[in-house]
């Protein structure tokens, strides 16, 4: 796969969301962006049918995968959804999953590592940094927010506590005001922004560490950017990487279920024992997580089946700051657990190949992938963007490296063989 196609498939699953919905007006705008994700999705289908039997390690997952998504459809359509509504639904909350799936399955790689995958990401996620900054000290409104007027437009509801606070970094913005904004950046919500200004943080401080220092410093000014997002789960998400790290660092042997279920699922339990011990004091935004917890359980009692796809979401019965309630709810008990097996059979594939990467570049790279597993386990608790571009690369990144060191392993072996 040419490089520059990589690097295009990355820079437009960033901006292309987020440039159909500032023109969203023009027919047109909506008609190419439907146009590409759909291009994109069946030019990979095409390939996986081809070449099905060249990653059959794959073929099993994505079949328990695809029983998933029939049930959260067939459930969805049970209950008396729209085909539409189920539909959109499926590729909203599966979709990042089944493009990793089908990456992985065609064998789409590139030599050109580096410049393809990760040099486009660092250019959009230092414009997006740009852009926080300038939001957190001269909007002063989230009236103001580029996406406002079309979110509302489109019959979604943007509260203050989502996007303000009373105090910054700096006691106010520029214009005045002592609302400061909690930067979203190029994205439609400060949580989402974080996804990539994570991933960033995480690239950098391995950079510093193998490398040279100096990457120290845009490490650290990623994390000045997390602070304007005003997100907590970032500096916790952080902290939870930071232990992981040197967890891996000083292991001789790595244990999976321990990085990636047993540590983010006590930084959620940790989190929410905080929240619940600071009772009236913590803000509308943190107590609003205690209610929607007990309303999950109640609903998983009533239900342990799911809902199904179309029952969660903006304007749907239910809506969750959480990726892990949507799966739940929609999916059941068993359904749920699925997804959470597929994420943790990812990441068990990443920590595979870190003894396969031989290049440090490839290494560090892995590892940043690593790291945000964990991380992302974590804040998927407290975040419902679930087709995020942050996530949608993260998945993109995996495959192709997965892919791209596979590819050197056999070719190793096969140069061992013949010499």
């Amino acid at each position: 796969m040419p490089s520059w196609l990589v690097t295009s498939v990355v820079v437009l699953y960033f901006l292309l969301p987020h440039i159909s919905l500032r023109f969203s007006y023009l027919p047109i705008v909506s008609f190419i962006y439907s146009s590409f994700v759909l291009f994109v999705f069946f030019s990979i289908s095409y390939v996986v049918l081809i070449k099905l039997s060249i990653r059959k390690y794959v073929a099993s997952v994505l079949m328990i995968f695809t029983i998933a998504a029939a049930y959260g459809e067939t459930m969805g359509l049970y209950y008396g959804r729209s085909f539409f509504e189920v539909t959109k639904s499926t590729y909203e909350a599966l979709a990042a999953i089944f493009i990793f799936l089908l990456i992985l399955l065609s064998g789409i790689t590139t030599r050109s590592l580096t410049r393809a995958v990760v040099n486009p990401f660092l250019w959009v996620v230092f414009f997006d940094a740009l852009y926080s900054i300038y939001q957190y000290l001269f909007v002063a409104s989230y009236k103001e927010l580029w996406f406002y007027e079309p979110l509302t437009n489109m019959g979604n509801e943007l509260n203050s506590w989502n996007y303000e606070v009373t105090h910054g970094l700096f006691g106010g913005n520029y214009n005045g005001s002592s609302v400061v904004i909690r930067a979203p950046g190029i994205f439609t919500s400060p949580l989402e922004n974080t996804y990539v200004i994570s991933l960033a943080c995480i690239y950098f401080f391995l950079k510093a560490i193998k490398t040279n220092t100096i990457y120290a410093l845009p490490a650290l000014f990623y994390v000045l950017v997390g602070y304007m997002t005003g997100v907590r789960t970032f500096f916790i998400g952080v902290f939870i990487v930071f232990w992981a790290w040197v967890v891996i660092e000083t292991s001789r042997k790595i244990r999976p279920f321990f990085l990636f279920i047993i540590m983010p699922f006590a930084g959620i339990l940790m989190t929410y024992q905080y929240l619940s011990v600071q009772g009236d004091a913590i803000d509308r935004s943190a107590a609003g997580r205690i209610d929607q917890l007990i309303n999950i359980f109640d609903l998983m009692v009533n239900n342990p089946l799911g809902y199904g796809f179309g029952s969660v979401g903006i304007g749907k019965d239910y809506l969750f700051d959480s990726a892990y309630a949507t799966w739940f709810v929609s999916l059941g008990v068993l359904g749920g657990g699925i997804i959470i097996y597929i994420y943790y059979w990812l990441s068990k594939q990443l920590v595979g190949c870190l003894t396969i990467a031989i290049e440090r570049d490839d290494m560090i790279f892995l590892l940043t992938l690593v790291l945000f597993s964990i991380d992302l386990a974590y804040i998927s608790q407290f975040q419902y963007a679930l087709i995020t571009p942050g996530r949608w690369y993260y998945v993109i990144a995996a495959g192709i490296v997965l892919n791209r060191l596979r590819m050197d392993k056999q070719e190793s072996y096969l140069y061992v063989t013949k010499h």
